[in-house]
């Protein structure tokens, strides 16, 4: 009795046997234990199979197209290689524009200034022009003024200038310049006055066309002149005058100021001055540097 009562406490104490594996295996079966021993899910394992799948397809479509990329890298360096060459070489080759140097002086200037201007543009001119006039001059001083084309990389010659300031200069006058010109300004006790002094080829062909222009010379140049005096000439015309020992022709205002003189100095040099005085310092300027 005792002996079976102890047979059925032992049978309790032992754990019950896992139930037999099936004789037929399956893929999910196999599936199923392979997740369990790794410790991993369904979704996961599906997860990283098609991580590995689309990693695998982008290296199969980088590897295919590869060296067509390479290709077309290599294409665009020489391109661009050849581009760089071609405008490099083109640089080299094209001359560089060198500015010109200031035109010669007939007299000698304390100052030089350079107006520069776009082919025919008068405004821009004439606004530099005027600025001009605020320079500080001692007694007598002659500040020179030239005119530079950017657009031709050139000074203006006498011919130039007329046709900038739109002055219609009679033929006789035209054909007599020569191409020296200087323009300035010159300090007088008046004030700063303006100067103007240009080569010539012919002295009667230049006489007579400064004849021909007395009565619309003033007001050709009247945007070019001092405005501290009154340039309305009134009834007056052009009249003799000896000036520093040259023969000169000039013009009164109405108060009787001369308001302009001009002269042929040497049978070369046409002068026009806006004063007696500023023409007088530019005829022994000339007399000094100019060889008779």
């Amino acid at each position: 009795m005792a002996e079976n009562l102890k047979n059925e406490e032992t049978k309790k104490e032992e754990l019950p046997a896992e139930p037999p594996k099936p004789s037929v295996r399956t893929m999910v079966g196999d599936v199923q234990e392979y997740l369990k021993g790794k410790k991993i899910s369904l979704a996961e394992l599906l997860a990283q199979r098609s991580k590995k799948e689309t990693e695998t397809y982008e290296e199969s479509w980088l590897n295919k197209f590869r060296p067509a990329l390479y290709l077309a890298a290599l294409i665009l360096i020489l391109t661009l290689a050849g581009f760089g060459a071609f405008w490099l070489r083109k640089t080299l080759n094209q001359p560089a524009i060198v500015k010109p140097a200031n035109p010669a002086l007939f007299i000698p200037a304390k100052q030089e200034k350079i107006i520069e201007i776009a082919g025919s543009d008068l405004n821009l001119f004439l606004g530099q022009w005027k600025e001009i006039f605020g320079l500080k001059l001692l007694p007598r001083e002659f500040a020179a003024i030239h005119i530079f084309d950017a657009e031709q990389n050139k000074f203006l010659e006498a011919g130039d200038f007329f046709r900038l300031i739109k002055a219609p200069l009679p033929p006789f006058l035209l054909n007599s310049l020569g191409g020296r010109m200087n323009l300035g300004i010159m300090d007088t006790p008046r004030g700063t006055e303006s100067v103007f002094i240009f080569e010539i080829k012919s002295y009667s062909e230049a006489f007579a066309g400064m004849l021909a222009w007395e009565k619309s010379l003033p007001k050709a140049l009247a945007d070019l002149l001092s405005s501290e005096i009154g340039l309305d000439r009134g009834d007056n015309n052009f009249q003799d005058l000896t000036i520093a020992n040259h023969d000169a022709r000039i013009l009164k205002n109405r108060k009787d100021e001369i308001i302009l003189a001009y002269a042929v100095f040497n049978r070369r040099i046409l002068i026009l001055a806006q004063s007696p005085a500023a023409f007088e310092a530019a005829i022994k300027q000339l007399s000094l540097f100019i060889q008779q």
